[in-house]
């Protein structure tokens, strides 16, 4: 639906994502991980307008280079995909805040920051992928806040109902969905909206707000990084501690 939204809004149909990424198993999804695993099984069929980059994995560094005096090269190399693509063919720019599937991938300060200008200053839509991230478990309800960053279009599943039922939802901001109020949005599935799934989730999200769940996921998040970051210092074959709450 993300991808729908985007390619209908800028009437292009190229999006960009990383490699080593995962957003699902269908064939557009498939396409837009970066996944080789997943990518590279016979007979499959990839979309070849969805592009890859690297993503801010400053450990191992794709590009060779060390944080911050890199000055963000892994966040200009998406401003130079998206020129050599040339940007009226772009219809967004779509990722995980944390890159889970590439090893829980925490982006280095400023990072998202700069592609959200990136995006911005090239009328290129954000799209977040917060599947997995969302709804508490990074010790924000949604882990785009770590960064004070608004995405154009997030997409949300698991967390949303804590896995109670199936349940997916798509959201967008006031400007696309100004758009698409007047221009119409064709889609739709036989079980949209199901009161059930929607009943569980309102109930889940009470749940969050009530417990204080995210600010328990901090909370706990801290005690863990302090443990294994104690590990590190002590284990030379512990090359590096990541991650956000207990994400």
């Amino acid at each position: 639906v993300a991808i729908k939204l985007a390619q209908l809004y800028r009437g292009s149909s190229k999006i960009i994502s990383y490699w080593d990424a995962y957003h699902g198993s269908t064939y557009a999804m498939v396409s837009v991980g970066g996944s080789s695993r997943n990518r590279q099984s016979p007979g499959l069929s990839i979309f070849e307008e969805f592009k890859h980059v690297p993503s801010p994995y400053c450990y191992r560094c794709p590009f060779r280079k060390e944080y911050p005096e890199c000055d963000l090269f892994c966040a200009d190399f998406v401003r130079y995909t998206i020129e050599k693509e040339g940007e009226k063919s772009v219809a967004a720019f779509m990722a995980e805040p944390i890159c889970s599937w590439a090893g829980q991938v925490v982006p280095p300060d400023g990072y998202w920051q700069k592609i959200r200008k990136i995006c911005d200053e090239t009328g290129v839509l954000m799209i977040f992928d917060e599947v997995m991230t969302g709804f508490a478990r990074t010790g924000k309800m949604f882990a785009c806040e770590h960064w004070n960053i608004v995405p154009d279009i997030e997409t949300y599943a698991k967390g949303i109902t804590s896995g109670y039922v199936p349940l997916g939802a798509t959201i967008v901001n006031k400007k696309l969905a100004d758009h698409f109020d007047e221009k119409g949005f064709p889609h739709s599935y036989t079980y949209s909206g199901h009161a059930l799934a929607c009943a569980t989730s309102l109930a889940v999200i009470d749940i969050y707000y009530k417990e204080k769940l995210a600010d328990r996921a901090a909370k706990m998040g801290g005690y863990m990084m302090d443990a294994l970051r104690g590990m590190q210092d002590r284990q030379p074959v512990i090359g590096d501690v990541r991650g956000l709450g207990l994400f």
